[in-house]
Parts: structure tokens; C-alpha cells; sequence
């Protein structure tokens, strides 16, 4: 079997060439498609013009993300170990660790800075910090606790059944009870606040 490329009339094509042909039409089709969201009731459309560079930047861009996560999760396997490992304490421990460095890390910042940021409520934390505060657990739960509470739980444990057991005894309860409107009112109030 030959390794080279043959054009639609059986002549040799250079690989180097067809694939430049090849980035250049896929970019061509991609430059005029549509792209549709939906907000609420209404569906808005967008065109999203790309460039070949753009096309080719973006592709480079996510080779290196996916580089970096493959060698981040090697990196981090000895560690994912140490937490499955651990006690609750030192599971504790490790994350807020984690999330301080992580943090000064992210933001460019130095050890007290990041400390603030950790201290602050989410509700008070500017915005990029709260962005750095939520990829940070996120990076800690897909690289340091991995599939360790999954397995912890087991496979085929589930809190569902138990909420929705304890859902449905609090609705026989209630019904039981023959509360009047008001006094429905009331508990429906307290149950929300």
C-alpha cells in the first residue's frame, strides 16, 4: 500500500500541499455557518467568521491545552493517591493548599493576596478572582480527588432515593396533619427561607 496521495485524476500530491488545501476549504466552509442560541423563547443566530490563521490558532491552542492537562494529570497522580488515602482533616488541609497555590498561581499574586481571596465570601470576591476561586476547585477535583468519592459512595449508591424517601414521608406527614390554607402558607414560607 502506498503512502502518498493521489489527486482525482491518479497523479501524486505533495502532503504538505494537501493539507494546506484541505485547512483552507474546511476554514472557507467554516467561515459562513451559523450558529444558533437559544435565550429564553426566542432562538438568536450568529455568524462566525474564522479565519484560516484564527482556524489554525485554535486547533494549535487546543493541543497544547490537552498537552498540558495529560502531563498536569501524570503530575498529579501521586498526589490523587495521598488524598484517597487521607483522612478528612488532611483532605481539608490538602485542598486549601491547593487552592493557595493555585490561586497565586492563576492571578499572579503573592501568598497574602491569595489568602484574601480565599477568605472572602463569593458573593464579595471581585470577578476575577471568583474566576480563579471556581477553576481552582474545579482543577482540584479533576486532577487531586479524580474518582475517589465516586468510590468512596459506590457505584451503585445514591443520596437521590434517600432525599425523595424523605420528600414523600414529609408529604404524607403534612397531609396527615389537615393543615388550613394559612397554616399551609406558613409552612411553605419557613420551608423556603
Amino acid at each position: 500500500m502506498s503512502s502518498l496521495l493521489y489527486d482525482s485524476i491518479g497523479e501524486p500530491v505533495n502532503r504538505l500541499a494537501f493539507l494546506f488545501v484541505w485547512l483552507s476549504e474546511t476554514a472557507r466552509l467554516l467561515a459562513g455557518f451559523t450558529l444558533c442560541q437559544s435565550s429564553g423563547q426566542k432562538s438568536v443566530r450568529k455568524v462566525i467568521n474564522m479565519s484560516t490563521t484564527q482556524f489554525a490558532s485554535a486547533h494549535d491552542a487546543g493541543i497544547e491545552i490537552g498537552k498540558a492537562d495529560r502531563l498536569t494529570q501524570a503530575r498529579t497522580a501521586k498526589l490523587a493517591l495521598a488524598f484517597k488515602k487521607a483522612n478528612a482533616e488532611k483532605r481539608e488541609l490538602m485542598r486549601s493548599e491547593f487552592m493557595l497555590a493555585y490561586i497565586m498561581g492563576r492571578m499572579d499574586v503573592d501568598q497574602a493576596t491569595a489568602e484574601t481571596v480565599l477568605n472572602t465570601s463569593r458573593t464579595k470576591r471581585e470577578k476575577k478572582a471568583q474566576q480563579a476561586y471556581a477553576c481552582g476547585t474545579n482543577q482540584f477535583a479533576h486532577h487531586i480527588i479524580r474518582d475517589t468519592l465516586r468510590e468512596e459512595k459506590g457505584e451503585g449508591d445514591s443520596d437521590s432515593s434517600n432525599s425523595t424517601d424523605a420528600v414523600q414521608a414529609c408529604i404524607n406527614y403534612i397531609n396527615k396533619q389537615k393543615l388550613t390554607k394559612r397554616q399551609m402558607s406558613k409552612l411553605i414560607a419557613a420551608l423556603t427561607a
